[in-house]
C-alpha cells in the first residue's frame, strides 16, 4: 500500500495537491501548521476540505518559531519588500518550508510514510527561494541521510503556472472545491466572492490567483465569455527574479549531479529502496 502525507494549508495549491495525492496514493493523510499567519482562516477552510475529502488532518501549532514577515507581523505592508532582503517580498517567511518539511518528515517517519506532497511551485509564485526545485531536491537528500530512509517530496505543481493549476483541479474534478472552499488571500479576507474565489486584489496572492484564473479561462474555455471583468492591479515591489541572482549556476550543477546519482545509497540508508512502491511523479517527467 502506498502512503503519502500532504502539507495542507487550505489554499489553492495545497488543496489541488491533496486531490492529486488521493489519485496517486492508496492512503493519504494531511498536516497543517498554525504559525501565527495573518490569514489563519485558511486552516478553517483546510479542516472543512479535509472532511469533504475524507482525509485525516492534523494541525500543529508553532508558537513564536517563525517571524520577520508581513504574514506574521500584521502591521507590516504585505506589498513592501522584505526588510532583510530587498529582492524578496515582504510576505516571505524565513525558513518556513524548511521547517514545515522537516517536521512533516519526522511526523511521516513515525507513521511509516516516506512520500510527502507539497504545493511548492517555481513557475508562477511570489519569489520565495524555498519554493524552487533545487531546494526540494536538496531537502530530499538531507532528510534521507538524516533518517536512513528513502524520502521523496512530490511537487506536482512545480513547473505549472496558476492557469495550469486551475486546469489540473478541473481535470481532477475539484475545480468548484478550489473556487468555493479554498483560501489564498494573504490578508485573510473572505468578504468578497469573485469568479476566481474569495479575497481582495490588494495582495499578491489574490492577484496571482485572479490572473491565473483569467488565463485558465482564455486558454481552456475560449468559447465562453468568462472574464472576471476586473482590472487586476500590479503593485510595485521587488522583482521576483532578483532573488535568483546569486550563484544559480553552481546550484543547477549540483542539482544535475544529483539527478545522475541516487540521492541516498543503500549503504547509507541501510534499507532496501523497494520497500515503498514507486509513484509517478510529474516533477521527473516535465
Amino acid at each position: 500500500m502506498t502512503k503519502a502525507l500532504v502539507l495542507f494549508s487550505g489554499g489553492q495549491d495545497s488543496t489541488t495537491c491533496l486531490y492529486w495525492a488521493l489519485q496517486n496514493f492508496d492512503d493519504v493523510a494531511a498536516l497543517g501548521f498554525d504559525y501565527g499567519q495573518k490569514h489563519r482562516v485558511e486552516l478553517e477552510q483546510a479542516t472543512k476540505i479535509a472532511e469533504m475529502a475524507g482525509v485525516p488532518f492534523e494541525i500543529l501549532t508553532l508558537d513564536h518559531l517563525l517571524g520577520n514577515s508581513a504574514l506574521l507581523q500584521h502591521d507590516r505592508d504585505i506589498n513592501a519588500p522584505h526588510p532583510q532582503a530587498a529582492g524578496l517580498p515582504g510576505a516571505f517567511v524565513p525558513g518556513r518550508n524548511l521547517i514545515f518539511l522537516s517536521i512533516a518528515a519526522s511526523y511521516a517517519f513515525n507513521r511509516g510514510i516516506f512520500d510527502i506532497v507539497g504545493g511548492m511551485c517555481q513557475t508562477d509564485y511570489s519569489g520565495y527561494p524555498d519554493c524552487r526545485r533545487v531546494f526540494i531536491e536538496s531537502f530530499e537528500t538531507t532528510i534521507s541521510l538524516a533518517t536512513m530512509q528513502d524520502f521523496r517530496v512530490h511537487t506536482p505543481l512545480m513547473y505549472m503556472n496558476k492557469a495550469d493549476t486551475f486546469k489540473l483541479a478541473e481535470d481532477l474534478g475539484v475545480l468548484e472545491v478550489i473556487l468555493e472552499h479554498t483560501h489564498t488571500d494573504y490578508n485573510g479576507d473572505r468578504s468578497e466572492r469573485h469568479p476566481w474565489g474569495y479575497g481582495k486584489l490588494d495582495n499578491e496572492a489574490s492577484r496571482l490567483r485572479a490572473r491565473g484564473y483569467e488565463e485558465f479561462r482564455r486558454r481552456y474555455h475560449p468559447a465562453e465569455d468568462l472574464s472576471t471583468g476586473t482590472d487586476i492591479p500590479t503593485i510595485g515591489g521587488p522583482a521576483t527574479i532578483e532573488m535568483m541572482a546569486f550563484d544559480v549556476g553552481s546550484l543547477a550543477a549540483a542539482a544535475a549531479a544529483r539527478e545522475s546519482s541516487p540521492s541516498v545509497s543503500p549503504e547509507l540508508t541501510g534499507a532496501a529502496t523497494d520497500e515503498h512502491e514507486a509513484v509517478p511523479d510529474p516533477d521527473k517527467s516535465n
